[in-house]
């Protein structure tokens, strides 16, 4: 068993980035809503060097229900 396994069965949210609607390597997990929202608003705000679609989405893990999603075109 890998730790983000681990993570996807104990965590309460976790905020998933893609770019071009392909999924980034790495998901954030969170047990707090709070500290889930803001990783998910500086998501918004990272730097890229090409031109092409990115997303960043807060789910609450137990579901997989989308709580806030945004898209953008860089």
């Amino acid at each position: 068993m890998y730790l983000n396994d681990i993570a996807e069965q104990t965590r309460t949210y976790k905020v998933v980035t893609h770019t071009d609607h392909r999924q980034d390597h790495y998901v954030a997990y969170f047990d707090d809503y709070d500290k889930a929202f803001d990783y998910w608003r500086k998501q918004l705000l990272r730097q890229s060097s090409g031109q092409f679609t990115a997303s960043a989405t807060l789910i609450r893990v137990s579901t997989g229900e989308p709580i806030v999603r945004q898209t953008w075109r860089l």
